[in-house]
């Protein structure tokens, strides 16, 4: 008779990989945050994504930056809050480490918003990996993967915070999800749709998640109502958005190419496409799908939610050598993906015993 009996880790021992955990973590986001800030220069920042903001506040961006008031208004407001603060202090006072504040407020906010982003951001990945069965340990090689895909997806990027907001709404919307509260998804559908355009998908994944196709088709009425009704207030703002501030012309990408059929060749035959995506997402599509049949069902779900309409989207209507657009299905299914893959082929590669252990 076995009578062994499981005793969870000390409280000093949680405590202290908890501590780990948030070092790796921040030491991951100011490497990430850095050298995204050098591609072109915090002071560059400082006056370029500076303008871009307070266009957007102001109501001149061009489209579709316009209709995407959330947190690009959210950063701007700090950011002058910041500099009024600063130029209200006594001349010669000395804030001791907080002095870069004083000297260079904007900076310090953009640089501050993106180190929180980026600690959030592996945090829920973190989060999110477990909930669908991925060790802890393999969660922090996940969290680095993504980490070191970060640093290949700045070319021609500013500091694209709201880029980096929405794969926070992505993520706790995936969490919501797996964690059975579907109540959530309108309320992360509302933020995210002020945020981009492209969180069109958090109510189409809460949708794909309740399908059942075996041993016939089968829904959760009550999961698709919650859905369709996200859905509603995701077209609700999208449309409130661009009658609000009227119709603004198409950023123009800088080959010269119009969105759809033009920028999609423009997009195919360019080397820079290929090489940064190569960078960013490696291979892991390709090792993610290998193990496709080792996936649960709602990460399945989720791919079929958001990749076989998000590439061919942003192919015709973004620089995909803009490697931050294919940052969200690299954190939502194909990161995971792998991650999965490696359990299951340890599993299979170890003896029954150690398998059953």
């Amino acid at each position: 008779m076995d009578t062994t009996i499981e005793h969870s880790p000390p409280p000093s021992r949680r405590v202290a990989v908890g501590v780990a955990c948030l070092a790796c973590v921040t030491l991951l986001s100011l490497m990430s945050v850095f050298s995204q800030v050098k591609t072109l220069g915090l002071g560059w920042h400082e006056e370029h994504y500076r303008q871009r903001l307070d266009n957007v506040v102001a109501g001149n961006a061009d489209s579709p930056g316009q209709y995407r008031p959330l947190s690009d208004t959210a950063v701007a407001k700090l950011c002058n809050l910041a500099k009024a603060w600063a130029g209200n202090l006594p001349p010669g006072t000395t804030l001791g480490p907080l002095d870069f504040l004083r000297q260079r407020p904007v900076g310090t906010v953009f640089v501050a918003i993106r180190v929180g982003q980026n600690i959030l951001i592996f945090l829920l990945a973190l989060l999110f990996f477990r909930r669908l069965g991925i060790s802890f340990y393999l969660g922090l090689l996940g969290i680095s993967a993504l980490a070191w895909a970060m640093t290949h997806a700045n070319q021609d990027s500013d500091l694209a915070i709201n880029t980096y907001s929405e794969i926070l709404f992505y993520l706790l919307a995936g969490l919501a999800i797996l964690h059975g509260r579907p109540v959530w998804i309108p309320v992360i559908t509302v933020l995210a749709a002020m945020n981009r355009e492209t969180s069109v998908f958090i109510p189409v994944m809460l949708f794909s998640s309740t399908v059942r196709l075996q041993p016939s088709l089968k829904l959760s009425r009550p999961i698709v109502r919650t859905s369709t009704f996200a859905m509603g207030l995701y077209w609700g703002i999208f449309f409130g958005l661009r009658q609000y501030f009227g119709a603004r012309g198409w950023a123009v990408h800088p080959s010269g190419a119009h969105p759809g059929v033009a920028l999609l060749f423009h997009n195919l035959a360019w080397p820079d496409t290929w090489t940064n995506l190569a960078g960013t997402l490696g291979l892991m599509p390709v090792l993610a799908l290998i193990a496709w049949r080792a996936w649960p069902r709602t990460l399945k779900a989720f791919f079929w939610a958001i990749v076989p309409v998000w590439f061919p989207l942003h192919f015709c209507f973004g620089a995909m050598a803009e490697t931050r657009l294919v940052l969200v299905p690299l954190v939502m299914v194909f990161l995971p993906g792998v991650l999965i893959a490696v359990q299951h082929w340890r599993a299979l590669a170890a003896s029954p015993r150690e398998v059953e252990a």
